[in-house]
């Protein structure tokens, strides 16, 4: 763990320790931690009140914290082998939807007007939430396998609901709408040679920037030749490359697709994340059991993350009612 990320987690764990008091979270990181560090700088600079806490430690230390939602995050993993179109949030800009042509001209003769086109967007931000629940103990207890545990309950918390909404065979309730929506699509015939190369044929963008999107169950059954088909050495449950193709796989990817994408033509916002600790609030599980979390001693670490994507027409494909693995289509 980077003294970053250490900084990050001693600093919420002291607020939640201190029921969000910074000057009692001082007070809690001296008699656990010590006279100095990072942490405790943090933890001053909050008793102003300024949001970024009057320094940049905040923003280098919240940043670290983040860095590993990018090995898990599917549309970071996206960015990191085939550019998206990084966008700001709500600020108008520009995404192209055709791309520009050259040509040859004589001397002496006229040049021709280029094919380039373009789309007036703005994306509008939506918002990823989270609730991460641990013990008092586990957020009091001073060790680094504490905070690494603390570290990535959080990491995951805010990774999951956002890479399933980008590729959702449906668009998710309140998020933006799934990359798969206007989507040039392929039903599948249960083969995946079959379906991979109609993919391809369908895919309507620049094949030099395409990358594949599937789950790690698809793609942990090609890697271990479950179909007829080669250029799988380089692939696993996390991606790789097939057939030289830069792919994504992730466990937040619905096994019933796999997608083609141009990420150039993919505009994508991320307006980060913020954290918000308390002991004091009810909050409600997946079977709708209410929790009192002072009754039961919890503390609940609500993380949100601002997020927003749009595609081009013509930049995504996909093949649906994929059952590669129980060996027939579903379509």
């Amino acid at each position: 763990m980077t003294r970053s990320i250490l900084a990050y987690t001693r600093f919420l764990k002291c607020l939640a320790a201190s029921n969000n008091d910074p000057i009692a979270a001082c007070e809690f990181h001296r008699r656990q931690y010590g006279a100095q560090g990072h942490a405790l700088v943090m933890l001053q600079k909050a008793i102003l009140g300024t949001d970024t806490l009057g320094d940049d430690a905040f923003n280098i230390a919240a940043d670290a914290l983040m860095e590993p939602v990018r090995a898990f995050d599917v549309m970071a993993r996206i960015d990191a082998v085939s550019p998206l179109r990084a966008a700001p949030l709500r600020v108008r800009f520009l995404l192209e939807t055709q791309e520009p042509t050259g040509e040859w001209v004589p001397e002496g003769a006229l040049k021709n007007l280029t094919t380039a086109a373009f789309d007036k967007m703005t994306l509008d931000p939506a918002k990823a939430c989270a609730l991460a629940v641990i013990t008092k103990e586990l957020s009091m207890i001073v060790s680094p396998a504490a905070d690494a545990a603390f570290q990535q309950s959080l990491v995951r918390a805010v990774t999951r609901t956002g890479s399933a909404a980008c590729f959702a065979p449906a668009s998710v309730a309140n998020a933006p709408a799934s990359l798969l929506t206007n989507a040039a699509t392929v039903a599948s015939t249960g083969d995946p040679k079959e379906d991979l190369s109609a993919l391809v044929a369908a895919y309507p963008g620049d094949l030099e920037r395409m990358v594949f999107v599937m789950s790690s169950s698809n793609a942990l059954f090609l890697a271990l030749g479950g179909a007829d088909i080669g250029g799988v050495d380089n692939l696993g449950v996390r991606g790789g490359t097939l057939a030289g193709v830069p792919t994504i796989a992730s466990a937040d990817i619905d096994d019933s697709i796999v997608a083609a994408i141009d990420p150039a033509r993919i505009a994508y916002g991320d307006g980060g994340v913020q954290i918000s600790v308390s002991d004091q609030s009810s909050v409600t599980d997946a079977d709708g059991v209410m929790h009192s979390l002072f009754q039961e001693n919890l503390r609940g670490f609500l993380v949100e993350r601002f997020l927003s994507w749009s595609a081009a027409p013509d930049a995504v494909a996909c093949v649906t009612g994929v059952d590669w693995t129980g060996g027939g289509s579903t379509t």
